[in-house]
């Protein structure tokens, strides 16, 4: 009995010298290169040098560019090895021209199969200059649809097609058109050279879009369905989110910042309600009941946003505090367009335009007839907009009329098209 025991307990021995330990050690990452904190201007390729080092074996490694909220953007790299001590070195092209001013990082991910690790190197990029290229319009109702696009130096090319109520919006990055119909059609084209068709959607039979967005910042484009939700799509046409409606809601307008979309909502008990969804998970973040309907919503700076009511008057809601401002517009008209920039809002109501200044000072700029689509170029500080089919130029500061030229009859949406 003694001789089986002891047989038994040398087998346990034996067998536990041969049990690999679990390995716990993340690799260790040393940057060597650039150093922290330098500023870039785009597009650059930087020298990036590191060490990586592992008790077992280093299997991969990773580089690639974070913005402030630690999504990646841009290029990425990886390589895979067999050592347990990694001299990395990659000559690291950022080119993409359509990355904005600010802070960045540099992030390697090291693996060793099991384990990994992160390692972070802050570093400033400095955006291309953006210059003002020309403008696209067009007449989207009516028996026949024109758009065109003009460039300064003169180049125009016109886009037909059948008639239909369409809605439009524009991608300036990859130099994309999105259309929409009343039929729930949503196309994409390339412009300019033809205008040439990429793809096209057809979207369930009751989803009508009622209005579109491209999101430069994000490089999304948000459609709305009024009885439905928001579909979020990216410039390839795939879902990439979803802001779902309760059955009794119906969208009026939206606004959205980089991590967040807000909704004016009416339900069918006659409620006006403000809702707060993550853009990314599209979950309700808050829910506000508002005394008043928002037909327009738009933001004014980072924390104040604009709602026009049927009045014709403003309510400035501050997304910290909830406090409501009210501003009166003068004028028995509804307000029809809102643009924010530089803290101020610039307000189409009737045909006329007024300044909302940041001290909430109401200031009219302009009266005329026939005015429609304002648009502000953001670069050279001028604000445009179409009268009795007429472009017409405004210096902001100090406000003065610096051009004009004629468009086709019926013209009745603008966009700046810019360049890097």
């Amino acid at each position: 009995m003694l001789r089986i025991i002891g047989v038994l307990f040398l087998l346990s021995l034996l067998s536990s010298g041969c049990r690999k330990e679990k390995d716990e050690t993340a690799p260790f990452i040393d940057f060597i290169s650039p150093n922290s904190g330098l500023t870039f201007f785009l597009p650059d390729t930087l020298s990036v040098n590191a060490t990586i080092e592992d008790d077992q074996q280093v299997q991969s490694v990773r580089l690639s560019l974070i913005n402030s909220d630690a999504i990646a953007v841009g290029p990425s790299f990886t390589n895979t090895y067999s050592e347990q001590e990694v001299n990395f070195n990659v000559a690291f092209v950022i080119d993409d021209i359509t990355l904005e001013s600010g802070p960045y990082s540099l992030q390697i991910t090291a693996s060793d199969g099991e384990n990994e690790s992160k390692a972070f190197l802050p570093l400033t990029l400095i955006e291309v200059p953006r210059t003002l290229e020309g403008f696209m319009y067009g007449s989207l109702s009516g028996s026949q649809t024109q758009i065109s696009y003009v460039l300064l130096t003169g180049e125009m090319e016109t886009y037909v097609t059948d008639g239909g109520d369409y809605k439009v919006a524009i991608s300036q990055s990859d130099d994309r058109l999105f259309l929409s119909s009343d039929e729930s059609t949503l196309s994409a084209f390339i412009y300019p050279n033809g205008f040439q068709g990429i793809w096209s959607l057809n979207l369930e039979d009751d989803a009508v879009i009622s209005d579109m967005d491209f999101d430069a910042h994000r490089n999304e484009l948000l459609v709305t369905i009024a009885t439905d939700g928001v579909r979020i799509f990216s410039r390839n046409g795939s879902i990439v989110g979803s802001l779902p409606l309760e059955a009794d809601e119906e969208i009026l307008d939206l606004a959205s910042s980089d991590d967040e979309v807000w909704l004016s909502l009416r339900r069918n008990n006659g409620l006006q309600v403000l809702v707060t969804f993550f853009r990314d998970s599209g979950v309700r973040i808050e829910e506000r009941l508002l005394s008043f309907q928002a037909d327009i919503l738009r933001f004014k700076s980072e924390n104040e946003l604009a709602m026009a009511v049927p009045s014709g008057d403003i309510k400035i809601f501050n997304v910290l505090t909830g406090g409501t401002t009210p501003i009166d517009v003068p004028g028995d008209e509804e307000i029809r367009e809102m643009w924010g920039y530089l803290n101020e809002l610039y307000i189409l109501k009737g045909d006329e335009i007024y300044r909302l200044t940041a001290g909430q000072q109401v200031q009219i700029l302009y009266s005329g007839t026939a005015v429609s689509s304002i648009q502000i170029d953001e670069v050279n500080g001028r604000l445009y907009f179409i009268e009795n089919d007429l472009l017409r130029v405004f210096n902001l500061f100090p406000w003065i009329e610096v051009g004009s030229e004629s468009l086709m009859p019926n013209s009745e949406k603008l966009f700046l098209l810019y360049n890097r």
